[in-house]
């Protein structure tokens, strides 16, 4: 037959200076875990930016290059890579946002005395 679950003792739920001041640090330091955790996102996001930057300054770079290399006939091979390059940058291009939509308030309508 299985034996009934323990009870906790009387003794060991009652709280002593020293348990409740290591209690406090342990939730200051989960607390601290907390605010860490809030402020990774916002890391990454500003690391993929760089990374994105970067990528994208060097295959403009590449682009430029290869426009200035395509004005001489030995290198005529390089026209249908700077065609689908400029392709390229054009989807990639961001267009101008739409002017925001406001919505129309209906004016309230005033009761007519007759």
């Amino acid at each position: 037959m299985p034996s009934p679950p323990r009870r906790p003792s009387a003794t060991r739920s009652v709280a002593t200076p020293r348990s409740c001041g290591s209690r406090s640090k342990l939730t200051e330091r989960w607390s601290q875990v907390i605010v860490e955790l809030d402020a990774l996102p916002e890391g990454v996001v500003g690391a993929m930016k760089m990374r994105r930057h970067r990528v994208g300054a060097t295959a403009l770079q590449a682009y430029q290059v290869s426009r200035q290399l395509a004005r001489y006939r030995e290198n005529a091979a390089l026209l249908p890579h700077i065609d689908a390059m400029r392709r390229a940058l054009r989807l990639t291009r961001s267009r101008s946002a739409p002017p925001p939509v406001t919505p129309e308030v209906p004016e309230a309508e005033v009761p007519r005395s007759s």
